[in-house]
């Protein structure tokens, strides 16, 4: 499926990669409410997402702040950083 301009795989058996691929998205309204942020932030923004999975949070916000940092601590995440099922383009 598409998710924020990008082609996104997945794992179907990962939760948050199964509902990206059935519902085209996760947590909308998180994302409206970090849009709406973003939107009437300061020019030059910085976004840092602290426990950042798989990086929705962080690809949503990329085009619309100036600059971002993505974290995530828990080890079993950290040794598939970044994503091998997110690419750019169609």
């Amino acid at each position: 499926c598409d998710f924020a301009g990008l082609r996104f795989t997945g794992d179907l058996s990962s939760y948050i990669d199964w509902t990206v691929n059935f519902y085209g998205t996760y947590e909308p309204a998180v994302l409206a409410f970090l849009g709406d942020v973003a939107a009437n932030a300061n020019p030059g923004s910085v976004f840092v997402d602290i426990g950042a999975n798989v990086g929705l949070h962080t690809l949503y916000l990329a085009p619309r702040v100036a600059r971002v940092h993505a974290f995530e601590p828990w080890p079993n995440m950290k040794s598939v950083w970044p994503p091998p099922s997110i690419t750019s383009g169609p």
